[in-house]
């Protein structure tokens, strides 16, 4: 095995000692929430180290086992994957911080189940962004499935602990995905992503249509109707695992649409003319209905999930665009690359400041925190920068890739994708914005529902680091863009 072989092998064992040791631990207290945040730390250091290192990582190819003949488990190193499984890796640290916090201030009686299944779901999450074939992820993808659904349900009344909004996306990926894995694995004749995508020349136009609708619908996780309502639903979770549901399960499954339509699909999308409008038209009653539940929701925790609904959903918008007219562009892909690691960064951000000023003020009501930032100025600032990102507001993380997305939509000459980018952008300012400014700026609300005494620093340190985060990315923009430079032309590294 090559130097780069046992570099990827490290990347993923680390993972996976990680969720071991947080399983074997899950009764024992203090120690849990030690070996908890310190394997977090350690995975998203090493998978930011990869990440720097990704010229010498790029390309690198470890086979797990053969479980059927000609058909392996393979993990694979690309900019893609290991982007965004860096992405991951820094926000289930966050994460894993604030749920040490959560678990200190409320008690939580079941944080040990909370930390193992965190640790369980992240790995599967960071194992998916190096999966090496069509096979291996969807495999993965149908574990992380699995292990969200604890969180999903982690922190609810016991009345209201049955996943069904994740369980119609396992379904979907059960019912539809998997007919559409074998379909292209005996149609291409291979599993091993490639240039160039896998379909070009095998498939007539309605049967690329067809199949890329069973896509489209089948990756439940990408947040897009009709198995959307998890996203939403998501908020009534307690904060660490709201968080890690977004961040997991959310972009977990918008990278497999992206993975499939840039990778499998490739310039053969075009012929999908079909699929693709009705996949953006799914992408824009999504957001269109999750910014109205944003509207519609009174407390902090549900008004993000919905928001990010929104946010979710440009992620499809950028991936179906795919390479514009007559092949001469693919910044509708690039633009869905950098809106993933924006969305996941802006929801863990969002959930824990949220979380960090709801213990300052006593409440989760947006109303009754109206003024609060005077008790927890930190926390109320690292909100309101994860909502500007949202809006799309310069220089934060969020503006670039709608930008990106905007050029898309203008090279494949679809307005109407460029308004659901605006729509969702302006959605996030009025639901997002506007009220985090006013627990900064505004009179403090008389009788608050409890006098403030502070959040605890695991609660508001990572919040702030997110937030910092989101400022940060500015200076990373130029090397990000050559690492995803392949994205524009189609084709992997």
């Amino acid at each position: 095995m090559t130097s780069q072989g046992f570099a990827l092998l490290g990347l993923l064992a680390l993972p996976a000692v990680h969720a071991l040791a947080a399983v074997l631990l899950a009764r024992a207290d203090f120690i849990r929430s030690i070996v908890h945040v310190v394997g977090a730390l350690s995975v998203a250091i090493a998978s930011v180290a990869a990440l720097v290192a990704i010229g010498r990582l790029d390309g690198a190819r470890f086979v797990v086992a053969y479980p059927l003949p000609n058909l392996a488990l393979t993990f694979a190193a690309d900019p893609l994957g290991i982007i965004v499984a860096a992405t991951i890796a820094v926000c289930a640290a966050m994460a894993a911080i604030g749920a040490a916090g959560h678990a200190h201030r409320t008690r939580d009686p079941e944080v040990g189940r909370l930390m193992a299944f965190s640790a369980f779901a992240a790995a599967c999450a960071i194992w998916l962004c190096l999966a090496g074939n069509l096979f291996t992820l969807f495999v993965v993808y149908e574990a992380l499935a699995l292990a969200c659904v604890p969180l999903f349900a982690h922190g609810r009344p016991v009345s209201d602990r049955r996943p069904d909004a994740m369980i119609v996306a396992l379904a979907a990926g059960a019912a539809l995905l998997a007919p559409a894995v074998v379909w292209t694995v005996l149609v291409a004749e291979r599993s091993a992503f490639g240039a160039g995508g896998m379909l070009q020349g095998r498939l007539g136009v309605v049967e690329l249509n067809l199949l890329l609708g069973l896509y489209i619908v089948g990756v439940g996780l990408s947040g897009l109707a009709p198995s959307h309502r998890w996203v939403g639903a998501s908020g009534a979770a307690a904060p660490p695992a709201a968080a890690l549901v977004l961040v997991l399960a959310g972009g977990g499954g918008g990278f497999v649409l992206l993975r499939v339509l840039a990778h499998v699909f490739g310039p053969a999308i075009e012929q999908a003319t079909i699929a693709s409008s009705i996949g953006l038209a799914l992408a824009a009653f999504t957001a269109a209905t999750a910014s109205i539940g944003a509207f519609a929701a009174k407390t902090w925790p549900d008004r993000i999930a919905q928001a990010a609904g929104a946010q979710l959903a440009l992620v499809a918008v950028g991936a179906l665009l795919g390479v514009g007219v007559d092949g001469v562009s693919s910044a509708g892909w690039f633009g869905s690359a950098l809106q993933l690691v924006a969305f996941m960064l802006g929801a863990v951000t969002l959930i824990l400041a949220a979380s960090a000023g709801s213990a300052a003020g006593g409440t989760t009501a947006i109303e009754g925190l109206v003024g609060a930032g005077r008790d927890a100025p930190w926390a109320f600032t690292a909100l309101v920068l994860g909502a500007l990102s949202y809006a799309g507001a310069p220089p934060l993380a969020g503006a670039w890739p709608k930008l990106w997305l905007l050029i898309a939509a203008a090279d494949d000459r679809a307005p109407w994708a460029a308004a659901i980018v605006a729509v969702a952008a302006l959605c996030a300012f009025a639901v997002l914005v506007i009220p985090a400014a006013r627990t900064l700026f505004a009179p403090r609300t008389p009788g608050r529902l409890a006098p403030p005494d502070g959040a605890p620093v695991l609660l508001v340190a990572p919040a702030v680091f997110g937030g910092a985060l989101l400022l940060a990315l500015v200076v990373a923009a130029e090397p990000v863009a050559r690492w995803l430079a392949p994205l524009r032309t189609g084709t992997l590294p």
